[in-house]
Formats: C-alpha cells, structure tokens, sequence
C-alpha cells in the first residue's frame, strides 16, 4: 500500500486473531503510520 494513501481496515467480522497476525498487523500498521501520513485506522470486533 503507498504510504500518501489513507488506510481504513475493518475488523468487525473477524472473530479470532491469533497472536501472531496482531502483531504483525500492528507491526505494519505502525511503519504504515509514519511520521508526516494518515496514521491506519483499525476498526476491531475482536
């Protein structure tokens, strides 16, 4: 995903997250979330 763009990730239907995948999402989340761009917007149902 180019870093200048918007990210908008809805988690709503998910029902599981292992601890693996949150961390990695997380992980690309916050670099995604650089300085001087619109920081990820995570909508959780988990």
């Amino acid at each position: 995903m180019p870093q200048h763009r918007p990210v908008d990730v809805d988690l709503s239907g998910v029902h599981h997250l292992d601890h693996a995948c949150r961390t990695a999402l997380r992980n690309w989340a916050a670099r995604h979330s650089a300085d001087g761009t619109e920081p990820v917007k995570v909508t959780s149902g988990v």
